[in-house]
């Protein structure tokens, strides 16, 4: 709604009212939406309930917990992302120790140019 409202490219018979609550619910702070609803009472008063709701504390802990709860979310699905990654790699190094592929075949089957490989390779050798 946001979308067809600020290109201008909904049908001209639609809900422009509709369409102007969805845009506003959208993006409420967006500078075509906010001239374009500006003056209306019923847009003034739901820009003024969020300004309202915005300045509780109550709200701002929430928003500032749910912000915490994203980054932790984030750092521990990198973090597991890497964890899969280094496993997956020692599994295909494994493979290339015992002769079931080749240092060719691994590289290629990791999407990594074969140098890269070599390298992690040593690197791991270096680690045992």
């Amino acid at each position: 709604a946001l979308e067809l409202f600020l290109n201008e490219t909904y049908n001209k018979d639609e809900d422009i009212e509709l369409l102007k609550l969805l845009a506003t619910i959208a993006d409420i702070n967006n500078d075509s939406v906010r001239g374009a609803t500006s003056g209306e009472a019923f847009f003034d008063d739901i820009r003024d309930e969020v300004m309202l709701f915005s300045r509780s504390k109550e709200v701002q802990a929430m928003l500032l917990d749910e912000d915490f709860a994203r980054l932790d979310w984030n750092s521990n699905y990198q973090s597991g992302v890497e964890r899969g990654l280094e496993q997956g790699l020692n599994a295909v190094l494994s493979l290339v120790t015992d002769g079931i592929l080749t240092e060719e075949d691994a590289a290629r089957r990791l999407n990594m140019p074969i140098e890269d490989f070599r390298a992690k390779r040593e690197q791991a050798h270096i680690l045992v």
